[in-house]
């Protein structure tokens, strides 16, 4: 009984074994089999289906990639964008790799993918301000090259698979950033059907999330597991059992989201019904999680999120957003707080109708706690707009800081003091209707210390005491005081007592007294990026009306006393470094405030400034003001370079359009960007000024900034050993793009230092390569400047006159070759004295008018046409002895590198302008040369 027993054992193992070795043979020689047809057909579905550039370094077929699949791996992919983004990175992965159908492979010789593993990839998903996005790179069916064959490859997947990727989503036009880190994905599902059901596990490590530049989650992991209807035939995505986990916190997902060819339509809930506080505050930020290790958190919450509606930008429609917050005996205490936080209640509902923020609706019923038996708050709040706002409001409370700050817990910070406020306010606020809420109440601080971890010393010694009554509803009626605000830093008080009234002409009175270590009030705010040691000191008297200095009324004012800065760094959102204020001193009188002693840098540059402003309290009081003023600069240097918008710096306080601009085009400099509120005068003197690859020495003139303009008016510098001067407008349109006009004239420069030392005189005068001697010009030229503040040749217009003063040119090929061809040496190397050249410059071609000149006996004449890319279209007569009267028609055409000369004839090939479009700033089409009738001939033959 036991042979048979062992004999079917070994049997078993036998045959157990020549299966193991048989599949094993297959997983090691069906890649050698088959791996010029997988490769092929890899790379025909890529061109069939994509409108993309498809790189990879190498492909692989193989059983052991992704066991036990069979899979064609592409390393080191990089996939690019659809237009307007085709030049940039839509997809990068070091290994993406495709899972073939065994079956189909070895029985039918057909390649079909069923799987999909993309392994360390970054996807960045972009939509620019006009809707346009990066990811519309598939090519519909019907735009697909018929496969003739009848062997192509097919798409046809049950699994999708992203181990480790990093995922962006940057979709301007909706202002929405996704930044995913640590994304893992295994979506599963018969995704050849039109209609199927996609079951989804993922995890996503880190993610973050703006709108409007605005961080709403940071560094949140994230876990779903999901089931989604998706419609391929209208690219729907239907939201059925979609559960997520943001660190602690449960939301459910239902809803819809269809992709269209013109946006896309959505309806999207998000809740979390009766959960706790506690996992609620889970998706605060990550510093604030230590804190709730040692705090107990009490009470239910829910939350709702809906976004509906429909995205078109071409059509300006835009989804709604809704956001509803509710929280029920909620409580706070931290460890060893002698009180806790309880009570808590809100009710928040708000609302943003097609993501307009001038509809913003925010309805907040409550928000109240107590702290303790005594101290409490409780504020309510109803808006309806944002320009013209309807408010209703109520916010009253009583608060010992020093108790609220033990029973929350407050990170590196340390308050005290008793805050009272009881403000009502109820109307409608419209800067342009001159209204105001009827507003009743105040704010009232006493005895408030501020300590930080940051830095040893407290703010004491804190008052703020502010009142505001409005009993009309009107600008005029509004009456604010401030009965002072004070506090008392290091040894050092600072003092503000302020009334202010008539909102619709504004009547202030102030006394502001004290002075400041500026940098270690940053200090104690933790302010690491200002690492300056600061100082102001302020002593200042304002008592006014803002009709007393727009109507010229200036000794109604009584604005007087003195500010003192002293190594204060400050930023502008229009540069990209920071202003370093060495030292300033400012007198107010009246109306002026005058600079009286002002030292500052900015990177390399420096400026030393005295002069004044008029109506520095009006601009300050008004929403649009602009300054105006006049001054004297001195400067050893100013380096332009520096001021270019796209340029590194230190300041991270920068416009949005800039931030964009910097991202779409990392290599660009961007052009300087000018303020808009400025209405200055200035007498400039600066002992060198560096631009591009330019530099300018003792300028001199007047330099004007206005309506967000430059101008130099009777303006002088030296270039090249010559004095040169200068009128000339500045106007930036972008980040990117800017327009200029003017007028240059320069007086007996040498030719051959201009060429080699100005790249816009090279580009205009290329002869000049071939030229020793002396030169004056006098020039106007107007056009537009690139994305590196460089001249776009095709947009330039302008004229003017070259004297050649005394001339010698040698080597030109133009004139050699003519002078070989009409059997003339006297051509060669020509001395040319006295001569005025007359051009005009259109559409990147200058054209050059008639004019003579005398060479040994010979007076030539020269007129026509070339192009800053070296194209020629040349005229020469030249005349013959005596006084040329008879003359020998010679035509140059082909380029200023390799001329064509015809002599005795006059048919020239004439350049065909190139063609700008001012409002984009690009080139629609490049200058070329009309072809010959011999080559209009021999094309016809061919």
């Amino acid at each position: 009984m036991k042979a048979p027993v062992k004999k079917i054992a070994l049997k078993v193992l036998k045959w157990t074994g020549i299966f193991i070795a048989t599949i094993l043979f297959l997983m090691f020689i069906i890649p050698i089999l088959f791996p010029g047809t997988i490769a092929e057909q890899v790379k025909k579905v890529a061109n069939n289906n994509l409108d993309a550039r498809l790189d990879f370094t190498r492909s692989k077929l193989s059983f052991f990639t992704h066991f036990p699949s069979l899979t064609v791996s592409l390393d080191s992919l990089k996939l690019t964008g659809s237009a307007p983004y085709s030049n940039q990175t839509l997809l990068e992965s070091r290994q993406v790799a495709f899972g073939i159908n065994l079956k189909r492979l070895i029985f039918n010789n057909e390649v079909k993918i069923d799987k999909l593993y993309v392994s360390d990839a970054f996807i960045n998903v972009m939509v620019n301000q006009k809707g346009q996005a990066n990811y519309n790179i598939y090519v519909p069916k019907n735009e697909q090259p018929k496969d003739t064959t009848g062997e192509g490859a097919a798409i046809r997947l049950d699994r999708i698979d992203f181990e480790n990727c990093h995922i962006k989503y940057n979709d301007r036009s909706a202002k929405i950033l996704v930044d995913a880190h640590g994304f893992n994905y295994v979506g599963k599902g018969d995704l050849s059907e039109d209609v199927f059901d996609l079951l989804t596990d993922a995890n996503i490590d880190s993610i973050d999330f703006y709108y409007d530049r605005i961080p709403y989650l940071k560094k949140k992991h994230l876990h779903a597991d999901l089931i989604t209807r998706i419609n391929t035939n209208a690219l729907s995505f239907i939201l059925q059992k979609n559960e997520l986990r943001i660190n602690e916190l449960p939301l459910e997902f239902t809803g819809f989201f269809t992709i269209l060819r013109d946006g896309y339509n959505i309806d999207i809930n998000a809740s979390s019904q009766n959960t706790t506080l506690e996992d609620m505050l889970s998706v605060a930020p990550p510093q604030y999680l230590s804190w709730m290790e040692e705090t107990k958190i009490k009470g239910r919450a829910d939350l709702l999120f809906r976004f509906r509606g429909r995205y078109n930008a071409a059509k300006n429609q835009q989804p709604n957003l809704d956001f509803k917050l509710k929280v029920r005996k909620g409580a706070i205490e931290y460890s060893g707080a002698p009180v806790p936080v309880s009570d808590l209640a809100v009710d928040l509902e708000a609302a943003l109708p097609q993501l307009d923020v001038q509809k913003l609706q925010i309805d907040l019923k409550t928000l109240a706690f107590k702290v303790g038996d005594n101290d409490y708050f409780d504020a309510r709040l109803n808006t309806k707009g944002l320009s013209e706002m309807a408010v209703k409001a109520r916010i009253k409370g009583s608060l010992n800081l020093q108790t609220l700050d033990a029973a929350l817990g407050l990170q590196n910070i340390d308050l005290r003091g008793s805050l009272k406020t009881d403000i009502e306010a109820n109307g409608l606020y419209s800067t342009e209707k001159k209204l105001f809420p009827k507003t009743k109440g105040g704010i009232n601080l006493q005895r408030g210390w501020l300590k930080t971890s940051y830095y040893p010393n407290p703010i004491t010694d804190i008052t703020f005491v502010a009142n505001a009554i409005n009993n009309r509803g009107t600008f005029d009626d509004l009456k604010v005081s401030v009965t002072p605000a004070s506090f008392n830093f290091e040894g050092n008080p600072v003092y503000v007592k302020l009334a202010v009234s008539d909102f619709a002409d504004m009547y202030y009175d102030a006394i502001i007294r004290g002075e400041l270590n500026v940098g270690r009030i940053y200090k104690v705010f933790a302010q690491d990026g200002l690492d300056v040691t600061g100082y102001a000191k302020a002593n200042l008297w304002l008592k006014g009306r803002q009709s007393y200095a727009t109507t010229g009324q200036y000794s109604k004012l009584d604005n007087k006393g003195t500010i003192e800065l002293r190594n204060i760094k400050t930023t502008s959102e229009l540069f990209p470094k920071s202003f370093f204020i060495k030292e300033g001193f400012f007198r107010f009188e009246n109306e002026k405030m005058w600079f009286q002693k002002f030292g500052a840098t900015y990177g390399r540059s420096d400026f030393s400034i005295n002069g004044y402003l008029l109506n520095t309290i009006n601009y300050f009081l008004e929403s649009n003001g602009t300054l105006a003023g006049e001054f004297n600069l001195k400067s050893k240097l100013i380096d332009v370079n520096e001021f270019m918008a796209l340029k590194q710096g230190d300041n991270t306080d920068r416009k949005t359009d800039v931030e964009y601009a910097k991202e779409d085009n990392p290599k660009a400099s961007g052009v300087v960007v000018l303020p808009t509120n400025l209405n200055v005068s200035l007498i400039a003197n600066a002992d060198k000024v560096e631009y591009t690859r330019l530099t300018l020495n003792n300028l001199i003139g007047k330099v004007g900034i206005g309506k967000g303009q430059l101008y130099l008016e009777n303006t002088t510098f030296n270039i090249i050993g010559c004095n040169v001067g200068i009128d000339a407008r500045y106007d930036d349109e972008s980040p990117l793009t800017a327009n200029f006009d003017a007028h240059l004239t320069a007086k007996d420069f040498s030719v051959q230092r201009a060429y080699k030392e100005i790249p816009m005189f090279r580009e205009m005068v290329t002869a000049a390569e071939k030229a020793e001697g002396i030169i004056s010009l006098d020039y106007k030229i107007k056009g537009d400047f690139n994305e590196n503040m460089g001249p776009i040749y095709e947009s330039l217009e302008g004229g003017g006159i070259i004297n050649l003063r005394d001339v010698k040119v040698s080597g030109l090929k133009m004139f050699n070759t003519i002078s070989s061809k009409t059997w003339q040496d006297a051509l060669n190397n020509p001395n040319l004295k006295g001569i005025d050249i007359k051009t005009t410059i259109d559409n990147n071609l200058i054209h050059i008018e008639p004019f003579t000149f005398k060479v040994s006996l010979f007076r030539p004449t020269i007129k026509g046409t070339t192009s800053f890319d070296g194209l020629l279209d040349i005229r020469v007569r030249l005349g013959l002895p005596p006084a040329g009267l008879i003359g020998i028609p010679v035509v140059v055409t082909g380029t200023h590198s390799d001329p064509k000369i015809k002599v005795f004839s006059k048919t020239g090939q004439r350049i065909t302008d190139a063609i700008y479009n001012e409002k984009t700033n690009s080139v629609v089409k490049e200058e070329k040369r009309n072809p010959t009738k011999e080559e209009l001939e021999k094309m016809k033959k061919d």
